[in-house]
């Protein structure tokens, strides 16, 4: 006998371990009603379309890899976030080994535009939160940033290098970090 599925989040649990465990692409409809102990309809009742399902998970996973409740009072320097970001692309390429890569394909073609979407969300997310510690960073001098060259597009620079680690594996953030501290006011220490 199913039991009833006890809540959304119940699921995205159960999806986010089978993500973990055989991609995004293994994510079926009837695996995850056995491992949930619920009928294939009761995760019907919740998710309407398996796209649907996907956009949820992929959201959950981005949760859970980049965690919203993450702000820019949350660390002491540009260095820390830096450092704390390449921790979480770390986690994500251990934990969930080809979701960078191919979340977006996971979805049917007419779909597709959705998983971008969600991952477009997620950077900007991330943009916003390193531009504003950069901003809040005591070391950044009035003269450090022009129109030009803005803490935000530092942020975005900073998250492309952040980018190329996830797709290629390296994650390092020494020399960016490097590259802050010379930027930052002449290359003075984070100070806590």
């Amino acid at each position: 006998m199913n039991r009833p599925v006890a809540s959304q989040e119940e699921i995205l649990t159960r999806c986010r371990r089978l993500a973990a465990s055989y991609g995004l692409e293994g994510l079926d409809i009837r695996r995850l009603a056995a491992e949930t102990g619920v009928s294939v309809g009761s995760i019907y009742n919740r998710f309407h379309s398996k796209s649907e399902l996907l956009e949820a998970v992929v959201e959950s996973i981005w949760e859970d890899v980049f965690p919203p409740q993450q702000d820019e009072f949350s660390f002491s320097c540009t260095e820390d976030c830096i450092t704390w970001l390449f921790s979480r692309a770390g986690y994500c390429r251990s934990r969930y080994p080809a979701f960078f890569r191919g979340h977006a394909r996971v979805f049917p073609a007419a779909d597709r535009q959705t998983g971008r979407m969600r991952r477009d969300s997620a950077w900007r997310r991330l943009t916003a939160l390193l531009s504003g510690v950069i901003s809040r960073d005591r070391r950044a001098s009035a003269d450090c940033f022009t129109d030009s060259f803005t803490a935000e597009g530092l942020a975005e620079l900073v998250l492309s290098r952040l980018l190329w680690a996830l797709e290629s594996g390296s994650g390092d953030p020494a020399q960016l970090n490097e590259v802050i501290r010379r930027c930052l006011n002449g290359g003075h220490e984070c100070r806590q």
